[in-house]
């Protein structure tokens, strides 16, 4: 994982991809017809990434009720700390136990663990230079990581033969940071490792202690909670007329409806002008709404931050406004569909074995996703005021509303009954947005609205902006995927002696676990060996691929692949 923090095994090559730790297992129990059992165990991944948590402060807005004459403006100070901290440090272990039985019996592993003991820093440092003795035992917290042995089964180590077993685990421990490290003279932190296993005839397995030290390169873009999208936004009020937004900025906010992408603490100051624009309404309280809020990227398990929001009122005074109608509020919508195929083959059709021998088949499972099919549309509110301000006389008799927006395109508005303060909203929905080609960064809308008097009132050219859409609606986005092994032939295969071995981790999910959910092209590549039995026979392998898009009206889909496989040979 190339966000996550390199481990290495102190003493072996930088570019090493796994470090290794032989040791000799020696049965606990008093001597017995038992296996003699000598063990490795190697790490495939040994992952270290940080966790962060992140807040939000927002101070009261200065002041929070405010009074503008018409012609005149006014102004709000806002200030909001995003702060970012370094809670724990997470290790993702894994790889391979390889038991190897030197004796004469078959021997069964029923279980066991992996344990990982977080050693103390500063006893870290003292080992590395020498000046005290590799420690013996555990000396900080344990962490253990379980067998990959399946219940009621175990793992079988044939006399004379080996088998390997694999384990993989997370944890948390104390936060290490970069300058921890450096202060000590020392890469990261040190742990020791050792296997203790459990046979199926009650004997014990376990190793000594080996130390093992890991380097690690702290603060990494890819660790959990590292980064977030910051936003700080002014919303309609509950009551969308009665809704003050500013009409300009000065000093370091967020645009409304941008994210800003920050990695550490950061601190946001600045004053909000407010001022009276025709169509809004008079000598009535307004709500300017501020929302603040942080998505996380990739957050691991942090609380999400909540947001802020924080409430002022404005009132406009000495408007003398005439009839007038304005956009209440325009919404741009995206919506992308996506459409996905699956396919399935195996590098052979059939596979013959003589009684004991073994072979492969290798699999494919293809999932790929078209480019998105993308549409755009616009939704939103007309309001038409009376004469004489919003509250200043009888609700306008509105006969139609039509709406333009800059692409061409065209859609009616209905009027629905007027709010208590005089206004009448209406309402124009997914008006189409329609390309020639690139997609719209941003466009803008007018309005005719026609009363019952006959007479017009025009709505000024107001603009929206495609890339300040709140949620684009996806659908087919991600699909669920599984491949599964026909139980009814795999069971009769196996009745006739026949064995299958795999790697569950190169495999997706059969229908009997959680599927894996997909969101882009992907390729699974996997081989099952399969190993003859004494008794000759022919069976049929058949292996199932599904892939079920979430969302849209794509159905699930299936590909199939089937493999025979023929033991000949038998006296």
């Amino acid at each position: 994982m190339a966000a996550a923090a390199r481990w290495r095994r102190r003493g072996a090559p930088a570019a090493a991809a796994a470090a290794a730790v032989v040791v000799s297992l020696l049965l606990a129990a008093a001597p017995r017809a038992s296996a003699s059992v000598l063990a490795s165990f190697q790490f495939d991944f040994a992952e270290a990434r940080n966790q962060f948590g992140w807040t939000i402060t927002s101070a009261p807005p200065n002041p929070t009720m405010l009074q503008v004459p018409a012609g005149g403006n006014g102004s709000v100070a806002y200030s909001t700390a995003f702060q970012r901290q370094l809670l724990s440090t997470k290790l993702r272990v894994g790889g391979i136990v390889t038991f190897e039985n030197q004796g004469d019996a078959d021997a069964i592993v029923a279980g066991g663990r992996v344990s990982i003991c977080n050693g103390h820093i500063d006893e870290a440092a003292a080992n590395a230079t020498g000046a005290a003795a590799a420690f013996a035992g555990c000396s900080g917290s344990s962490y253990s990581v379980l067998l990959g042995v399946k219940p009621n089964y175990g793992a079988l180590i044939p006399a004379g033969a080996r088998a390997g077993v694999p384990f993989e685990g997370s944890f948390a421990v104390q936060r290490v940071t970069s300058e921890d490290a450096r202060s000590r003279g020392i890469g990261g932190p040190v742990a020791a490792a050792y296997v203790d296993a459990i046979l199926t005839d009650g004997s014990r397995v376990a190793s000594p202690v080996q130390k093992v030290s890991f380097g690690i390169d702290a603060d990494l873009a890819g660790d959990f909670g590292y980064t977030g999208t910051a936003f700080d936004e002014f919303m309609n009020a509950r009551i969308a007329v009665l809704t003050a937004k500013p009409i300009d900025t000065m000093g370091n906010k967020i645009p409304d409806g941008f994210g800003m992408r920050i990695s550490d603490s950061q601190t946001f100051n600045y004053t909000a002008i407010f001022s009276y624009t025709p169509g809004t309404p008079c000598d009535v309280p307004l709500t300017a709404t501020n929302r603040v809020r942080l998505v996380v990227n990739n957050p691991g398990d942090a609380p999400v931050p909540e947001a802020q929001t924080s409430l002022v009122t404005v009132v406009f005074t000495g408007c003398n406004t005439t009839a007038s109608a304005r956009f209440g509020q325009i919404e741009p919508f995206v919506n992308s569909t996506y459409s996905w195929s699956l396919s399935k083959t195996a590098d052979t059709s059939a596979l013959r074995l003589a009684p004991g021998a073994a072979g492969n088949i290798t699999y494919r499972v293809a999932v790929t996703r078209a480019p998105p099919t993308v549409r755009y549309r616009v939704s939103g509110a007309v309001l038409v005021s009376p004469v004489g301000g919003v509250l200043g006389g009888p609700p306008l008799q509105v006969s139609a509303v039509e709406v333009q927006l800059s692409s061409g395109d065209k859609g009616p508005a209905g009027c629905l009954p007027p709010n208590p303060d005089g206004s009448t909203p209406c309402v124009f929905e997914s008006i189409p947005y329609s390309l020639d080609s690139l997609a719209p960064l941003a466009g803008n809308a007018t309005a005719t609205v026609r009363l019952a008097d006959g007479s017009t009132l025009e709505v000024p050219a107001t603009p929206f902006d495609f890339m300040r859409v709140p949620t684009n609606e996806d659908a087919g986005a991600r699909a669920n995927l599984t491949d599964t092994l026909d139980a009814p032939a795999v069971g009769a295969a196996r009745a006739a002696g026949l064995r299958f071995i795999w790697d569950e981790r190169l495999k997706p999910p059969s229908t009997r676990e959680a599927p894996v959910v997909l969101t882009e092209a992907t390729v699974y590549e996997y081989s099952i060996k399969v190993r003859a039995g004494a008794k000759c026979g022919s069976h049929r392998l058949v292996n199932t691929a599904g892939l079920a898009p979430i969302g849209g009206t794509q159905k699930a889909m299936l590909a199939r692949s089937e493999v025979a496989v023929d033991v000949i040979g038998c006296n």
